[in-house]
């Protein structure tokens, strides 16, 4: 089985794989991009995170029963050999993703409404494309419960993976939550 941690940038996918880290399930990752003040824990990427189209030269043989980071767009890249995908797809309401998006491009208020569209239309269409994939199995991960109901999101993990996540918890630090708003309601 290959596990994947995906999701939209600045959704929370370094975040998730501290997680699993801290709770003992096997990740993968190098040190080509290291922490900055975007991330101050690393970025837990594969080849500096760029994997979305090279994605082909990615040995997923040597990641069975690890989990590694892919973005979302990489989901559709996914091989189609036989092998089975467990996916973690992180949720975030777009206007955080945009916020982070543009502290973390030093291009403060750039976002426009064309970008916020698309990140929707991306979210949606890669939850279409995990639903056709008959070798993917998905699950979603809201942030926002991530950081208010921590016990809820990671049991919900638990179940999926068969595989106790709840010590991750210890990685959630509220503090890098710095880009929310909490009149975001919806992920939307």
């Amino acid at each position: 089985m290959n596990y994947i941690v995906s999701g939209l940038e600045r959704s929370g996918t370094s975040l998730m794989m501290q997680i699993l880290e801290k709770a003992g399930f096997d990740v993968g990752y190098d040190n080509s991009r290291k922490p900055d003040k975007n991330n101050p824990k690393g970025y837990y990427e594969l080849y500096g995170g760029k994997i979305i189209n090279n994605i082909n030269n990615v040995d997923f043989n040597k990641y069975i029963d690890k989990a590694i980071k892919i973005t979302s767009v990489g989901i559709t890249n996914l091989p189609k050999d036989g092998r089975k995908y467990k996916v973690i797809y992180m949720q975030r309401p777009i206007d955080e993703v945009l916020d982070s998006t543009d502290k973390f491009t030093d291009n403060y208020n750039v976002v426009d409404s064309s970008l916020k569209k698309a990140l929707i239309t991306l979210n949606d269409s890669i939850e279409k494309y995990m639903n056709i994939r008959k070798d993917i199995d998905y699950i979603f991960i809201y942030h926002r419960n991530l950081m208010n109901e921590p016990e809820i999101e990671l049991k919900r993990l638990s179940d999926f993976l068969n595989f106790d996540i709840s010590s991750g918890i210890d990685a959630i630090d509220k503090k890098l939550w710095r880009h929310r708003n909490e009149e975001y309601k919806s992920l939307k």
